[in-house]
């Protein structure tokens, strides 16, 4: 646990109520890499939260057409 506290301290550069998070993220990296010699893959900002109409094909098709 020090040694994770240590790790979460030297890259984010402060202690702060979040690195308590950072600190248990490491020690379940560490495991996963113990059990698996890879890191997990992280799904992080890899899903569209808003819809955006540009995705419209016929609105992206309509628009190509104006210009």
């Amino acid at each position: 646990m020090r040694a994770s506290k240590q790790a979460a301290n030297i890259v984010f550069l402060k202690e702060s109520l979040s690195t308590i998070y950072l600190e248990r993220q490491i020690r379940k990296w560490a495991k996963y890499w113990l059990k698996t010699e890879t890191l997990p893959i992280s799904y992080q900002g890899c899903h569209q939260k808003t819809i955006h109409i540009i995705d419209d094909e016929n609105i992206a098709k309509r628009c190509k057409q104006w210009l």
